[in-house]
């Protein structure tokens, strides 16, 4: 909103563990907030955050098991509070394919009461 010119600050942390295969997760951190310049009265300031864990060789060597959850931009007007999730597990094949099946959604999309997701996906990778 507004002349289209904002103030935008995101703060990042990650720390990770010296050991893997363990109950400690690699940890990832997130908070952003924007000022939007000009913008009416209600709808000057908007925030998100994110929280990531990772554990990785937990079932087999190079495997990852990943849980990400979170608030997506969030304008200050919106009276609900959206939420984001994924889930997954990176299963390595062999050295030239890993496959990564994923659970995803989130709810109160938008700021609007109701508009909630659910996704799967099943990505391959292949190195050549």
């Amino acid at each position: 909103g507004g002349d289209g010119s904002s103030t935008n600050i995101g703060l990042r942390g990650w720390w990770r563990p010296q050991e893997t295969g363990s109950a400690t997760p690699s940890i990832s951190l997130g908070y952003d907030t924007t000022e939007h310049d000009g913008a009416a009265a209600g709808s000057t300031s908007s925030t998100s955050w994110f929280a990531g864990f990772t554990w990785q060789d937990m079932i087999q060597a190079d495997d990852k098991i990943g849980l990400a959850f979170g608030q997506p931009t969030k304008n200050e007007s919106e009276a609900n509070d959206p939420f984001a999730y994924e889930v997954y597990y990176q299963i390595p094949v062999n050295d030239s394919i890993t496959v990564t099946p994923a659970i995803f959604g989130g709810q109160d999309r938008n700021g609007t009461a109701g508009a909630d997701i659910t996704g799967y996906v099943l990505q391959s990778t292949f190195k050549f």
